[in-house]
Parts: C-alpha cells; structure tokens; sequence
C-alpha cells in the first residue's frame, strides 16, 4: 500500500509540475510587451459627439497593462488588466504581435482592448 501512495504522490506531482510549466510557457510569449510602455491618444467617438483627444501613456508590465488617464477614478477607475498575445505574423521581415487587454473596475464596467505592436 505504501508503494501505490509515493506512485500516485509522484504522479500527482509530476502532473502539478508539467501543468505550471505549460502555464508559465504559454505565458512567456507575453512576456515581449513587458516593461515597454507606449505614448497614446485616447478619443471618445459614439454616435453623439467625439471629444479632444487626449496624450497618455500605455503601460505592459508584470503580464498587466494600463493606461495611466483612464485608472484615475474621474476616467472611469479602470485598474490594471491582464493581457495577451494572441498571434504573431511577419510582414516585410519584422514580426507584428496582435494583443489583447482587458481592464475592469469598480462599477463591474469593462474596457476591452485590441492592438498591433511592431518595430520599436
């Protein structure tokens, strides 16, 4: 009996260990957009009315992204979100990396973005 339980033990562990690598593997292509941070214009276009737009900064760090107008409260309190690379295609020789964000806030409100990052 005491065999069986240091085999399902091992087997237990080898499956939480090969499960966390696979995680952190697909999460290290991510990793590209990390510790840059892009200078942004952010304009408000519906229906009724379209607004100045306004200079901000996007930021990618620790696997999270934000957008430094839109976390103060009176822009809607979005917090930092996680985000992802989705795909990545070459084009004329350099490669071009799609990304997605998604920021939240308090009010249960999303903010969702879609981007192309390439070059520097």
């Amino acid at each position: 009996m005491g065999n069986r339980v240091k085999a399902l033990f091992i087997s237990v562990l080898v499956t939480l260990l090969a499960t966390h690598y696979s995680i952190a593997q697909s999460r290290a292509k991510d990793r590209i957009l990390d510790k840059k941070q892009f200078t942004i214009s952010l304009q408000l276009k519906d229906d009724k009315r379209e607004t100045e737009p306004i200079n901000d900064q996007l930021n990618f760090r620790s696997n999270q992204a934000w957008s430094n107008h839109l976390q103060s409260l009176s822009n809607g309190g979005f917090l930092r979100g996680d985000y992802a690379i989705l795909s990545k295609e070459e084009l004329l020789g350099e490669y071009v990396y799609h990304f997605q964000i998604i920021n939240k806030n308090a009010k249960g409100m999303s903010l969702k973005w879609d981007g192309r990052y390439f070059g520097d």
